[in-house]
């Protein structure tokens, strides 16, 4: 439009009023021009911004479902590698395991572990504290000591 502006410019007695419309043209063109790059870094943009979205938000579901069931067992796990510290807690960890267990895991301790945990029998009790540690997956580096016997 710029070339066909300087080609009429030279025209006698029109001239003049026939560039105007060809500037016209020419600055339209120039708008439409800057409008479409704009127009084409929004849609950039936006389609960066919305297949983030789409991307993090099923990311960040799958994330909280798996935080949801996950930490309740980190802080079971937590407390029961606490209790396996010190000989209460392994008495308890017995008890655990004696009212969580199935008859065949109880069946491996040996013949009565209720007895033997009534008795503190410290080898029962270690048993059943290791079995219930099993249980929750929490690996021992060192096997829980028995508890010793109270003098009963």
């Amino acid at each position: 439009m710029s070339n066909a502006a300087h080609a009429v410019d030279g025209l006698p007695l029109i001239g003049n009023k026939l560039q105007a419309p060809f500037t016209q043209a020419q600055d339209a063109g120039a708008s439409m021009d800057h409008a479409g790059q704009h127009l084409g870094a929004a849609v950039t943009t936006l389609a960066q911004v919305m297949g983030s979205v789409t991307a993090c938000l099923p990311i960040g579901l799958g994330l909280l479902a798996w935080a949801v069931v996950r930490l309740p067992y980190v802080r079971r796990a937590g407390r029961a590698r606490a209790l396996s510290d010190t000989a209460a807690g392994m008495d308890v960890l017995a008890l655990a395991a004696l009212t969580t267990a199935g008859p065949r895991e109880l069946g491996r301790i040996g013949p009565e572990p209720a007895n033997g945990w009534r008795e503190r029998d410290p080898l029962v009790i270690a048993a059943l504290a290791t079995l219930q540690l099993d249980r929750l997956g929490i690996c021992c580096a060192t096997p829980p000591q028995p508890v010793p016997p109270t003098g009963r």
